[in-house]
């Protein structure tokens, strides 16, 4: 007889000891989908970050080389107007990255502090039954608390790695970038590329520069020039203007 009640009391425990730790890891599923939405939406943020701010460093950069240009044209206000969107884009974009970590942080605390408030509760009930021990319900709130620690801690480090993440994105995107304009396998054979040019096949300019009636198009239907008319005469300096400002000296 006492044989069973000890097998009664064994199994018993046990089982008690399996429901006090389903009911803690109940927190983990919502934990789970709360952190998957978090990561997506910080990322989206981070990478809006990165873009605008390549924008912004082409815009500053374009502002100082055509300083002279935006003088002479009187465009200040204009250019002044777009780099404040700019700005704007880039304010918006990092608070809200800010706000979705900070956000992230105290929900992921606030699920593991109910976890072990609900291990406290449901393990608190079965030593007052005395179906566990309390050394037992020690034991098991102390392994819970350091079971939601590296949860916690990633918590602290993912805006950090998510930053990393999109810097090292724009980084990778830029490298693998392949330019849209290519000049022909003639072309590159005669005069080279970019970075192994082949001078000694340039044909020398002499004289005066004229273009008649001159049609230009890098791909079908977005035409660069068309009709374009102009005459340079020798020793003579034409500058030209891009849209963004930039100034050019042929």
């Amino acid at each position: 007889m006492g044989s069973s009640n000890d097998e009664l009391y064994t199994y018993l425990y046990a089982i008690s000891q399996l429901a006090t730790c389903l009911i803690t890891l109940i927190v983990i599923p919502p934990l789970t989908l709360i952190s998957i939405y978090f990561q997506k939406k910080i990322l989206k943020s981070y990478r809006i970050v990165r873009k605008t701010n390549s924008k912004i460093t082409g815009a500053f950069n374009e502002g100082i080389m055509g300083a002279k240009t935006t003088k002479t044209l009187v465009t200040e206000e204009k250019n002044l107007s777009e780099f404040k969107e700019l700005t704007n884009e880039m304010y918006k974009s990092a608070v809200m990255a800010a706000l979705l970590s900070s956000v992230y942080m105290p929900i992921v605390i606030t699920l593991g502090s109910i976890g072990t408030s609900l291990a406290l509760w449901f393990g608190g009930n079965k030593v007052l039954s005395q179906t566990i021990s309390f050394g037992t319900l020690v034991a098991f709130i102390s392994y819970t608390i350091q079971f939601f620690e590296p949860v916690k801690e990633l918590a602290r480090v993912l805006a950090e790695m998510l930053s990393a993440q999109a810097s090292a994105e724009r980084v990778i995107s830029l490298i693998e970038s392949e330019s849209e304009i290519k000049d022909s396998q003639e072309v590159i054979k005669i005069y080279g590329d970019s970075f192994n040019p082949k001078k000694e096949n340039w044909p020398e300019i002499k004289g005066n520069i004229s273009f008649k009636n001159v049609t230009f198009e890098y791909k079908n239907g977005e035409k660069v020039l068309e009709n374009f008319n102009l005459d340079i005469r020798l020793a003579n300096q034409l500058p030209l203007l891009e849209k963004q400002g930039l100034e050019k000296v042929l």
